[in-house]
């Protein structure tokens, strides 16, 4: 598998012709220091909380944990942000945070937003009436 895989990366049948470069002590030193100055870093592995009005979260089982730090203003949700620990590889936040501004925070409307952002694609399975719920119900609220 390796081979085949150089082999149409680099367009050629002699893996001899492809440029190596032997990694010395110094780059192995530096990729560890790189490693452990950013990967360890709380705000890379979950995001940069920022001051919302609320900060909700809720374990679902076969998913994970999913959080949103949100802000409302009269009415209408005007910032969101998703974290959490589920692993959906693919999955683009953004377009449901995006989504979620401009939203009138009530149920109806927030279900809709959330159904229209294919939330298995981007989250896990998780239904549009859960993360409405997520949102709207004050007993997930984080306690610090």
């Amino acid at each position: 598998m390796r081979r085949l895989l150089l082999q149409e990366v680099f367009q050629t049948t002699d893996l001899t012709t492809i440029p190596t470069y032997t990694m010395s002590e110094e780059d192995w030193l530096q990729v560890e220091q790189i490693a452990q100055n950013k990967f360890t870093d709380p705000d890379f592995i979950m995001g940069t909380k920022r001051d919302d009005d609320f900060f909700h979260g809720n374990h679902f089982d076969g998913l994970g944990t999913v959080e949103i730090s949100f802000s409302v203003d009269d009415g209408i949700v005007t910032h969101a942000r998703i974290f959490g620990d589920f692993n959906q590889a693919n999955g683009h936040l953004k377009v449901i945070e995006d989504k979620l501004i401009g939203t009138p925070f009530k149920k109806d409307n927030l279900e809709e937003a959330f159904r229209t952002t294919n939330l298995s694609a981007n989250i896990g399975p998780i239904s549009a009436a859960e993360m409405a719920d997520l949102m709207l119900n004050p007993n997930f609220q984080e306690v610090n």
